[in-house]
């Protein structure tokens, strides 16, 4: 069997909505042609009736002879709690919803963008519309699973830390400020993170909380206040509170966003966000393909 990434088609030999790795085995529910239909697993198709809309399991068509000219494009980011319409191309009409997780962005034509999202060995590509925000406004719960499972897929990976860790006196969040990928330095005091900057001639600070709940971390946030020469002339808070889980450490942090209620061993890496504890990794963060998977998105 080839190992060649094989295009999954709408319709026989229609436009290429996705790939499925070339050693999975697949199992046909009808064939016209060439061309073989299956179950793309964990996605699905929305279809109108009198009632409403009814979520059917999606299905697409595979050739029989793999085509080796197709292969999937690399993404230029991605982006995280979105639950979207996928669109065959822009401004056509919907013919999957992807689950609520990670996007990958392929491209971009004006207000839509090109996205691939994946399930196991199966990726599924289409187009949504814009805005594409790095965290969208579904809260999408984190992947994890109690048990070791050598069944699941490769991207899947094992927690190494048993014992949620002290904060360091320092750590930096790398942020998009909207114009630019930033390393931003929190001071660590007591149950606190500190983050001090200016603007024009005021210092403003900003400060999170942190509790600790079981295994978890829960973040709330910031509380901002702005001081000028007269003293303080702002005061503000965000209600906001984000729960995280360590799941690896070393010169950068792994964390589950959205923690867990369990022990777990293992969880999906496209729901974590990275933690640096020194400033040249977060630096080598921001310099690296695809930055965007390493910035705190906040609440």
């Amino acid at each position: 069997m080839s190992s060649h990434p094989r295009p999954l088609l709408l319709s026989p030999g229609g436009p290429r909505i996705g790939f499925v790795a070339g050693d999975t085995p697949l199992a046909p529910t009808r064939c016209v042609g060439d061309h073989f239909e299956v179950v793309v697993p964990g996605f699905h198709r929305p279809e109108t009736t009198p009632f409403g809309t009814r979520m059917n399991d999606l299905t697409a068509w595979v050739r029989r002879e793999p085509d080796p000219d197709s292969y999937p494009l690399a993404p230029e980011a991605t982006v995280r709690d979105h639950y979207r319409e996928l669109l065959a191309a822009p401004g056509g009409v919907a013919f999957a919803y992807t689950q609520c997780g990670s996007l990958e962005v392929l491209s971009q034509d004006g207000s839509n963008w090109r996205v691939r999202q994946r399930h196991g060995p199966f990726s599924l590509e289409g187009w949504v519309r814009g805005p594409l925000t790095s965290r969208g406004n579904h809260r999408c719960s984190p992947r994890y699973r109690l048990f070791d499972d050598p069944e699941v897929s490769s991207e899947w990976r094992r927690r190494e830390v048993d014992q949620t860790p002290s904060l360091p006196p320092k750590l930096y969040w790398l942020v998009d400020d909207g114009a630019r990928l930033a390393c931003q330095e929190l001071v660590v005091r007591r149950n606190e993170l500190r983050h001090r900057t200016t603007s024009g001639e005021a210092r403003v600070e900003h400060v999170y909380t942190i509790e600790r709940e079981g295994y978890d971390w829960i973040v709330y946030g910031p509380a901002t206040t702005v001081r000028s020469r007269r003293g303080i002339d702002s005061e503000a808070a965000v209600g906001c509170a984000e729960r995280y889980r360590v799941v690896e450490v070393g010169d950068a942090w792994r964390l589950l966003v959205g923690g867990a209620n369990d022990p777990f061993e293992m969880y999906h890496p496209d729901d974590t966000e990275t933690w640096f504890l020194t400033l040249e990794a977060c630096r080598s963060a921001r310099e690296a393909p695809n930055p965007s998977r390493y910035v705190h998105a906040g609440c």
